[in-house]
């Protein structure tokens, strides 16, 4: 059995590169063994007439990275406990391919969604942290 937790943000125009970086205690308690990690991430957002989803899994990694459940860049909370989860690094940042940075599927995801937030003055993001129980 599967169990979801939800997260919703209403981010408007204001919000926009005002959040915050992770930070050591949030880096820790990603990769503290207490921490439930979610097996798989989904995402959806409305801006406007612009929408989008996401959805991955979220394969184990030695380490996590600490993931924004709001990008930073849209106003999300990076410095607290309740505003990250752990993040394979690989979906967080993206991946190498021939020596060249390749843009992540989340990463494309949460740029969109600024750029709809800009444009329309406000919208709502959702994530959804699946678990395996």
């Amino acid at each position: 059995m599967r169990s979801a937790k939800v997260h919703s943000f209403q981010v408007n125009k204001s919000h926009l590169g005002k959040g915050t970086g992770t930070t050591k205690t949030t880096r820790t308690h990603v990769n503290n063994q207490g921490t439930s990690r979610p097996h798989r991430v989904s995402a959806s957002w409305k801006a406007g007439h612009s929408n989008g989803r996401t959805n991955f899994i979220n394969k184990r990694f030695k380490t996590n990275d600490a993931g924004h459940l709001l990008a930073k860049s849209n106003g999300g909370k990076g410095h607290i406990r309740s505003g990250v989860f752990p993040q394979n690094p690989k979906i967080n940042r993206g991946n190498r391919l021939n020596g060249v940075q390749t843009h992540s599927v989340w990463r494309g995801h949460k740029d969109k969604f600024h750029k709809a937030v800009k444009k329309n003055g406000g919208g709502n993001w959702t994530v959804k942290l699946h678990r395996k129980k």
